[in-house]
């Protein structure tokens, strides 16, 4: 089935409209593509006035916007887990010789730290 986008005229197929209970057929009158366009207008030209209302909602709603990242982060993590893990071996067996070096380094550079420290006190 087809229907016509009355922003861009063009006859388009129904799968490319999205979902509007209100309307009769139950299909929006602007195509996905011109949906998304006039959004991504109206985002760039009022940039401003929505990172504000972002923020002021953050800030008056900032503990229920922590839990609500919370949640959002352990979910992810969660779902990804076991891809997260083996990213996370593969990086430590990758980086396996600079670690050793950085140690060599940061335990002399900590060394001096401390014998500076010990004699001050």
């Amino acid at each position: 089935m087809e229907k016509r986008c009355s922003k861009c005229k063009k006859l388009k197929n129904i799968n490319e409209f999205h979902k509007d209970n209100t309307k009769k057929d139950g299909l929006s009158c602007h195509c996905a593509y011109c949906a998304n366009k006039r959004s991504r207008d109206y985002y760039y030209k009022n940039k401003n006035k929505i990172k504000h209302s972002h923020k002021l909602y953050k800030e008056k709603n900032k503990d229920e916007y922590k839990e609500m990242h919370r949640i959002a982060d352990r979910k992810w993590y969660y779902k990804n887990r076991d891809k997260k893990i083996s990213s996370t071996k593969e990086l430590k067996e990758k980086n396996k010789k600079q670690q050793k070096e950085y140690r060599k380094i940061y335990s002399a550079k900590f060394r001096k730290y401390q014998k500076i420290n010990l004699e001050v006190m």
